[in-house]
């Protein structure tokens, strides 16, 4: 199913699948967050999967590597990072992920869109950085 990616609010980014993600289109969130990287400026990213499917776990390691590749200029440049899903088990998965394996930068799991939004602007104002 489609992916939409925005980064017309930059520093404020999203990407918000709708139904399940096939693996090149894993790999294209990721290019496009390596994008964001390239701005060499701080950044939060919402993954809105309110209407996404759970990542199989071959996507999962996907993402993983790319944190581990990307890590310095992440933690430089990422100020935070909310996943926004209506499933327990998708948060679940995700919380999982994280516990294997921290991410470089704040996160949030909800289920909350508002929550989301609002936490990723409060890191970005910490950071002395201005929402559009």
């Amino acid at each position: 199913m489609p992916v939409q990616r925005d980064d017309s609010g930059f520093p404020f980014v999203r990407i918000r699948p709708v139904g399940g993600s096939h693996d090149f289109e894993i790999a294209d969130n990721l290019v496009f967050l390596e994008r964001c990287l390239e701005r060499q400026q701080p950044f939060t990213v919402l993954f809105d999967s309110r209407e996404g499917a759970s990542l199989s776990f071959a996507q999962r390691r996907m993402y993983v590597k790319w944190f581990t590749r990307h890590e310095e200029a992440i933690t430089r440049y990422c100020r935070g990072g909310a996943t926004v899903s209506a499933s327990p088990v998708v948060r679940a998965a995700i919380r999982a992920m994280f516990w294997v394996y921290p991410p470089p930068f704040a996160f949030l799991v909800t289920q909350d869109i508002e929550v989301a939004e609002a936490w990723l602007r409060e890191k970005l104002e910490a950071a002395s950085v201005r929402a559009v």
